[in-house]
């Protein structure tokens, strides 16, 4: 079977916004194709901080199955982390000087706590916008991530942040917990 994946974009939202959005697509989305029983969040920057908070306050109908965050992640989301959260693709480069790399590790760390499922794909460099580095990379290890997530094939695995692996561009795929 071929999976394909539908876009939906929310601008300048809130978190409380993110979840209203879910709730509305779970309610209408078959109108236009959307799995409503399958809602992924993709968060960059900023937003990936709304889509971490968003995926880790999800109940009922806002609930999401799985959070895609890049470049965005900060440690303001440790209080709502628990054991039923998502499984979350962290994706983040060392060098980035616009939100710490830091904050990623963290989180990384505290889900690993929980034992929530995870994967991790972290860059040397790469700056605020790793997944332009290597596009294709990218792509491939988001689809594989959405891919295992519907068919419920991400689990936990310990130890993937410590210490942390990094992914060299120019030679193989060594992103943490993938394949």
């Amino acid at each position: 079977m071929t999976w394909g994946y539908t876009s939906v974009c929310l601008e300048f939202a809130t978190w409380q916004d993110i979840s209203r959005a879910v709730k509305w697509l779970r309610i209408k989305g078959k109108r236009y194709r959307v799995d409503p029983t399958f809602i992924a969040l993709y968060g960059y920057s900023n937003g990936g901080n709304l889509g971490a908070k968003a995926a880790l306050s999800g109940k009922g109908k806002s609930k999401v199955q799985a959070a895609i965050i890049v470049a965005g992640s900060k440690s303001l989301h440790i209080p709502f982390i628990h054991w039923k959260a998502p499984p979350f693709l962290l994706v983040h480069s060392h060098n980035d000087l616009a939100v710490n790399f830091r904050g990623a590790m963290v989180l990384a760390a505290e889900l690993e706590k929980f034992r929530v499922p995870m994967r991790t794909l972290f860059y040397r460099k790469g700056g605020h916008t790793p997944q332009k580095l290597c596009p294709r990379q990218f792509k491939f290890v988001l689809s594989k991530f959405l891919d295992q997530s519907v068919h419920g094939q991400i689990t936990f695995m310990p130890g993937l942040i410590d210490p942390p692996t990094f992914v060299d561009p120019l030679g193989g795929l060594q992103a943490r917990g993938i394949f």
